[in-house]
């Protein structure tokens, strides 16, 4: 299938990311795409197709081996019907918190987290729950921030602000 056609297909069906998968010799071929692009790596779409492929459609368990965008990915069924998928490991490398010509407001720390995503550090919970987001001034941004962390909370110690920017929505989790 052609790129346009997986593309086609992701925006048809209308979910977060669509998995697909086709067997490339002993190893398989893995990408994944949102309604409007591909995207470099899903972990929870990655774990439903090793889930599909073991359960499914039959495949014998062993070492499963991943090709995509983000480098090669691999799982394996775990004890008790569980499922194991080793994903990337992104490191943090600190940025001059003025790339984000004030998009999030104040923000103390910044740091690249990946090749294409950045994680920002506010001072505590209320300065991340007042966050308020300038989305074009985000998407202007070299390394997009995807999130935004208070060093400290009353609620948990540690919270966390994800924002998804290809869509201009912000989503809150705390944890």
């Amino acid at each position: 299938m052609t790129d346009h056609e997986l593309q086609q297909i992701a925006f048809e069906l209308g979910v977060s990311e669509t998995a697909f998968v086709r067997r490339v010799g002993d190893q398989w071929s893995l990408r994944w795409f949102t309604p409007t692009v591909e995207t470099n790596l899903c972990g929870h779409a990655t774990l439903a197709t090793l889930h599909v492929l073991l359960t499914e459609l039959g495949v014998p368990d062993g070492e499963f081996f991943f090709q995509t965008r983000s480098g090669t990915l691999t799982g394996r069924r775990l004890q008790e019907g569980l499922l194991g998928v080793d994903l990337p490991r992104s490191y943090l490398e600190p940025l001059d918190a003025s790339i984000l010509n004030g998009a999030l407001g104040d923000v103390s720390e910044v740091y690249q987290a990946g090749s294409q995503s950045a994680l920002c550090v506010v001072r505590d919970y209320d300065a991340l729950c007042g966050l308020v987001v300038d989305p074009m001034s985000l998407f202007l941004v070299p390394e997009t921030p995807s999130a935004a962390e208070a060093l400290s909370s009353a609620i948990s110690g540690r919270t966390l602000q994800v924002f998804r920017t290809s869509c201009s929505t912000m989503m809150g989790a705390t944890g």
